[in-house]
């Protein structure tokens, strides 16, 4: 049975995914951010899950804002999400599918379009980067030399 810091430190790893989803699903933005700090100053190791987490909490924020100042409000939570990004890039971790569609619903519910199509652009091309050479169809040449003839 681990003692003293270590520990502590599994005993976050155990109880930070409840805590995190929690926090998102309430929409409060500001505890899973606090979390968030908790457990990098933990040293917790971060994953794609927690970056997920945390856009998802702004999400459910900005949807709980609604009308009136919550626009001014979706914006602000719209810059946090974009820094989650920043902070997954410059801890090299990926941003999965789940981080992508949260930080495109938060730039769609801050009414910034263009921003969303942005982060869907990066994420085709991130995918396309990733994606191994297609082999050519059996039985078939390639364009390019059918071209020639």
């Amino acid at each position: 049975m681990p003692h003293g810091r270590a520990a502590e430190s599994q005993g976050a790893r155990l109880t930070a995914p409840r805590a995190r989803a929690a926090c998102a699903a309430a929409g409060d933005a500001d505890a899973a951010f606090r979390l968030y700090a908790e457990l990098r100053a933990g040293g917790v190791p971060t994953e794609a899950k927690v970056y997920a987490a945390l856009i998802s909490a702004c999400n459910q924020e900005a949807l709980a804002a609604g009308g009136g100042h919550g626009r001014r409000q979706s914006l602000v939570l719209l810059e946090r999400a974009a820094g989650v990004l920043g902070d997954m890039r410059a801890a090299r971790v990926r941003p999965d599918r789940a981080v992508w569609n949260a930080f495109i619903t938060a730039a769609g519910r801050a009414g910034q379009l263009q921003r969303a199509f942005q982060a869907l652009e990066e994420m085709q091309a991130r995918a396309r980067a990733r994606a191994p050479p297609a082999a050519p169809r059996r039985g078939r040449a390639p364009r390019a030399l059918l071209a020639r003839a």
